[in-house]
């Protein structure tokens, strides 16, 4: 077994599937910064009906204002976490209405995740008489409406992955996913989802004795959409279409990405001692029949204190089924060997069915 180096690291961030520390929550990645994706929104129809009948003052604040409140929040650095795990953005609707008793400021708030609402709140606060002339009074009343907004959406889940899952109705992974608890020698450690259905699910397997080796098991379906880089690989050398090699095509694809992402990698760390092979056909025996797929080995330093990173493709259903590991092409073939026939995936979504039909 190999051990962890800095070059491996660098390697590994972009083809071993996530970091140690991702695999937790993985998701779209982003450094978090002050400003948050917090938005000034226009009230809603309902509300401003209301204020039709009662005297109201409609978006009484301002994107840079309800930063401002955010800021204050004693829990911000868990908002600024969990708004940064993913494309989250959050809109708010203000008001002052002016009840009999006491004004009040009321919250309507959307949270969405790449425009698609997931969750929508209003909470209403009542304000001193005097308060609606003093701004830091009304701040400090935003303030308390966001930390007990967050309070909500932590309780309901309204920023896990199964929630975006649930309202695309993309796959099950959590309920609907069977992966062996051990491959070989290799025991599961945890498995998650990204924040992208596109990207699926992730399960890592890390080695009782050697803590630096691991498998990454990625299922995810096939993209209906041509591969972001299919004008950078329209000279790979892809069979003449026919039905079956029509349907192992995508697996050829994903790994020629890969060899080209890592390239670009390499090419940035000024690299010079690597290798990386050409995506080659494998096969496997499952019940007894052939299950055909692609392979692709890289090494850093192969005559030196060599690196190594091996990645398997197949299909089951309409999804890829994905084998990462910083395990020399030998190794990996014999643990690939023993997995596929032990992992059942969800069948497609009614999200991809969607995305595929349109």
């Amino acid at each position: 077994m190999t051990t962890s180096v800095p070059l491996f690291s660098l390697l590994m961030s972009g083809f071993i599937a996530v970091s140690a520390s991702l695999i937790a929550n993985p998701a779209y990645s982003k450094a978090t910064d002050t400003a948050m994706p917090i938005f000034a929104a226009y009230t809603s129809n309902n509300l401003q009906r209301q204020c039709e009948k009662i005297s109201c003052n409609l978006n009484v604040l301002q994107s840079d204002e309800l930063q401002r409140a955010s800021l204050q929040m004693s829990n911000v650095d868990e908002l600024q976490s969990a708004l940064s795990l993913s494309e989250y953005e959050v809109l708010i609707a203000t008001a002052i209405v002016h009840t009999d008793t006491a004004p009040e400021l009321i919250f309507e708030i959307t949270t969405t995740w790449r425009d698609i609402p997931l969750n929508d709140l209003v909470i209403a606060k009542n304000l001193d008489s005097d308060a609606i002339n003093n701004p830091n009074d009304i701040i400090e009343t935003a303030t308390s409406i966001l930390s007990e907004w967050l309070g909500f959406i932590q309780a309901e889940h309204v920023l896990e992955a199964t929630t975006i899952y649930k309202k695309l109705k993309a796959s099950d992974y959590t309920n609907m996913l069977q992966v062996p608890s051990s491959i070989g020698e290799f025991t599961l450690r945890e498995s998650a989802l990204y924040r992208d259905p596109m990207q699926g699910s992730i399960s890592r397997y890390s080695h009782p004795e050697f803590s630096d080796a691991i498998i990454d098991i990625n299922v995810f379906p096939i993209s209906p959409f041509k591969h972001s880089n299919t004008a950078s690989l329209s000279n790979i050398n892809l069979e003449p279409r026919n039905a079956k090699l029509e349907k192992t095509r995508p697996l050829k694809i994903e790994l020629h990405s890969e060899a080209e992402h890592i390239n670009q990698i390499i090419k940035q760390a000024n690299i010079d001692d690597y290798s990386i092979s050409d995506v080659e056909k494998t096969s496997i025996h499952i019940n007894g029949e052939v299950t055909e797929g692609y392979k692709l080995s890289i090494a850093l330093n192969p005559n030196d204190d060599p690196v190594f990173s091996t990645q398997y493709v197949f299909l089951q259903n309409d999804k890829i089924i994905k084998f990462t590991g910083n395990l020399p092409e030998s190794f990996m073939h014999k643990i690939v060997s023993q997995s596929p026939i032990m992992i059942k995936v969800p069948e497609e979504s009614e999200f991809m069915q969607a995305l595929r039909k349109s």
